[in-house]
């Protein structure tokens, strides 16, 4: 006689209450990381503002800032993905963020390649990352007005965010 293993699956409804503790739990360790980004970027913008600032310095000083934006975004839309309902609002609240983060990363990559282009000899320019990044919000945009029309675009959506990670961690593997 053969014994099958039985397997057994618990599902946990939470109360309400339960959810606004867990969600403010998160939303203050987003906006106590605002508070360090932001003191990272004072300092930062302090350090560009002196003569002896190097490109460096204004790199870092830009990543503060896009990676403050991401986060400002983030704790703007936690609150409202838990309290409306509506469709459009919860694609671009799970959506903006991670397009948000993906662009300061983006500027850490192009740092990276540039730092290689400068160290094996080449040019260095960071004209092609600004020309893509605008185009991927064109696209983000295209597609969520898109989403009104078709529910298809929330699939093209995420799937451009998907072909924006991995372009960048394609990037970052092959720089670093």
């Amino acid at each position: 006689m053969v014994k099958e293993d039985v397997v057994v699956t618990t599902i946990t409804v939470h109360s309400m209450e339960q959810n606004v503790v867990v969600v403010s739990i998160l939303w203050a360790g987003y906006v106590l990381l605002f508070g360090v980004v932001a003191w990272r970027v004072y300092k930062s913008l302090r350090d560009v503002a002196r003569d002896e600032s190097s490109s460096g310095d204004t790199s870092r000083a830009l990543f503060y800032k896009l990676l403050g934006m991401a986060l400002l975004s983030r704790i703007i839309f936690i609150p409202i993905q838990n309290v409306w309902d509506g469709q459009m609002i919860q694609l671009v609240a799970e959506t903006l963020p991670q397009l948000m983060f993906a662009s300061a990363w983006a500027l850490l990559v192009s740092f990276f390649s540039n730092l290689v282009a400068t160290a094996s000899g080449g040019v260095s320019s960071n004209k092609p990352s600004l020309l893509i990044d605008v185009a991927v919000y064109l696209m983000y945009i295209v597609l969520v007005v898109w989403y009104w029309w078709n529910d298809a675009a929330a699939v093209l959506l995420y799937a451009l965010l998907c072909i924006v990670f991995a372009g960048l961690f394609g990037s970052l593997a092959f720089f670093g």
